[in-house]
């Protein structure tokens, strides 16, 4: 069987996730989504994975079955290539967030939909394109665990079209149940995680000193976290991942981490406002502590990458021209001077 894997492109559809900060190469890790889907499939299946901010996509292609990865940001493109390849009689199945939340509106533009996970339904997938039987919406009836997951085939991707290929994920989900967040409904506020040495095995077998742990909240259960990065140590690999705030209440956490390699955080700060925090349900963060806590990442040497929401109810128009204190921000100039 011939499978076209696709992830579409944001903004001006092609050739934009390039950065200079990267020399010229695109920074996306999402692509971990299609390649655990290719890791689900025959082997003797011929399987091509086109990203469509690096490379046109090949409309012509003589394939058997094309499978398109989207969240809400891309659903429209996503539909639009369903919709060429659907009109040359190929069945398209679409996943990925988008279609997991709105499955009624993704179903009516594919001949199948994948909700949640792909490990346990891919292969029914597969087995239903061959007796031309798609079912319309396949999902797990429950969550599965994530032991022994295959190895994400990292030959199918183009290496030097990218900062990094080595994304690696050692849990999914987070706990935490903020109103906003698509990881929880996706995930349904539980944390799955893999054996320690599962992911360690697969961290030794990558080419590079850098990684990326792709997890939603590395560290939201605090014992797993402080094994996998005992673990992770001797390794000495150079790790970004993705947490909360909630990790500098445990000094030892944050010191065993950067012990372990991480050199960068991603955190959803979200705002500023400690009664938006309220009333989106976050309760892993504090306002005023954000300071504090980003300054003990520093000491240990781990950048931090802030994600900030505007547009929460609480927000009027000063929220963009005061800094956590109340304060009018400075400006360039007086920083300069």
């Amino acid at each position: 069987m011939k499978i076209l894997l696709i992830a579409p492109a944001s903004g001006k559809w092609q050739h934009v996730g390039r950065s200079r900060a990267f020399g010229g190469k695109a920074f996306r890790f999402s692509l971990l989504s299609l390649l655990s889907v290719a890791a689900e499939s025959p082997e003797e299946a011929d399987i091509r994975i086109v990203d469509e901010q690096i490379e046109t996509i090949p409309w012509d292609a003589d394939v058997d079955l094309v499978g398109i990865t989207c969240m809400t940001a891309v659903a429209p493109r996503a539909y639009e290539i369903a919709r060429h390849f659907r009109g040359r009689g190929i069945p398209v199945v679409l996943g990925g967030m988008h279609p997991t939340l709105c499955p009624d509106e993704a179903i009516q533009h594919a001949d199948a939909i994948v909700t949640g996970d792909a490990e346990g339904v891919w292969q029914k997938v597969l087995a239903d394109v061959s007796c031309g039987c798609l079912e319309g919406i396949y999902r797990n009836e429950q969550q599965r665990s994530l032991a022994g997951l295959k190895r994400p085939p990292r030959h199918l991707l183009s290496a030097q079209e990218y900062a990094t290929i080595n994304a690696v994920q050692a849990t999914r989900g987070c706990p935490h149940g903020c109103d906003f967040c698509a990881i929880a409904a996706f995930n349904g506020r539980t944390q799955r995680q893999r054996p320690v040495e599962e992911v360690i095995a697969e961290v030794k077998d990558l080419h590079g000193h850098m990684f990326i742990l792709v997890d939603d909240n590395l560290t939201a259960d605090p014992e797993y976290a402080k094994k996998l990065f005992a673990a992770l140590k001797p390794l000495r690999k150079s790790w970004v991942t993705q947490s909360t705030l909630a990790i500098t209440e445990d000094s030892e956490l944050v010191r065993l981490m950067a012990d372990s390699g991480c050199i960068g955080l991603f955190v959803g700060l979200e705002t500023f406002v400690e009664d938006n925090l309220t009333s989106v349900n976050k309760t892993c963060h504090r306002v005023e502590e954000y300071r504090q806590a980003i300054q003990l990442l520093h000491r240990h040497g781990i950048a931090v990458e802030a994600g900030i929401v505007f547009g929460f109810d609480g927000d009027r128009p000063e929220v963009l021209s005061r800094d956590d204190s109340g304060r009018p921000p400075v400006s360039v100039s007086q920083r300069n001077s």
